[in-house]
């Protein structure tokens, strides 16, 4: 039996970032930003990463907001790893996280 992605999704995050997986489309109605191509956020274009034609990751430079595709690659040292589709069930548009990157995060 394939593990959802929720439960995935309970075991790679942080305390503070977990939360019920949403659609792209719930995920962005959490940060007030639109449904369109490139969201603006803070009088600018956030930031979209993608990986082989698929986003997996957006964030606003300025406030920090983001959202998160739970199933996306992970990027490790010079490899990229993707979820195991026989071990996840990645049927599923519910696979995002909205959220607020913490002021004291390294990568701020």
């Amino acid at each position: 039996m394939k593990a959802p992605v929720q439960e995935v999704a309970d075991d790679i995050l942080a305390p503070e970032f977990r939360q019920p997986v949403k659609t792209l489309g719930e995920a962005l109605d959490v940060l007030g930003w639109e449904h369109i191509d490139k969201p603006i956020c803070c009088g600018s274009e956030v930031t979209i990463r993608s990986l082989l034609g698929s986003a997996y990751f957006a964030q606003c430079r300025t406030c920090k907001k983001f959202v998160l595709d739970v199933t996306g690659p992970k990027f490790e040292g010079g490899s990229v790893r993707f979820m195991d589709g026989d071990k996840v069930d990645l049927e599923t548009d519910r696979r995002w996280i909205a959220g607020v990157e913490p002021k004291n995060c390294p990568a701020s």
